[in-house]
This record gives structure tokens, C-alpha cells and sequence, in this order.
């Protein structure tokens, strides 16, 4: 049995826009980032992506 690594990741791409590739990159790093400071403080444990279809001029709404 096979044991696998927690801490690698692999990001597989197809990409044939050199700019669409740069911005995949740029979320990677973050992500990477993110990985590093949850890792780094275990008392954070959440990370998040809320939409919606109307944001308010002032940048703030509840659910």
C-alpha cells in the first residue's frame, strides 16, 4: 500500500494563453500562501469564496 505525501500537491494545466497562465500562477502562489499560514497557526481553520450576483456600493452584505 501506497502512503501519500499530505504536503505535495501537483497542479496540472492546459493553457494556451500566456496571460490565462501568469493569473493561474498567481492564484497557485496564493494558495500556496495560504497553505503555509494554516499549516503555521492551527488555531485558523477556514478559508472561504462567497458570490453573489449584487455586491452593495458600499463592498458589504449579509446573508
Amino acid at each position: 500500500m501506497t502512503v501519500l505525501n499530505e504536503h505535495k500537491r501537483c497542479i496540472i494545466t492546459a493553457v494556451n494563453d500566456e496571460a490565462q497562465y501568469n493569473e493561474m500562477l498567481a492564484y497557485t502562489n496564493c494558495l500556496e500562501t495560504m497553505v503555509h499560514e494554516f499549516r503555521s497557526h492551527p488555531e485558523c481553520g477556514i478559508a472561504g469564496v462567497v458570490g453573489s450576483h449584487d455586491i452593495p456600493s458600499s463592498g458589504i452584505w449579509i446573508w
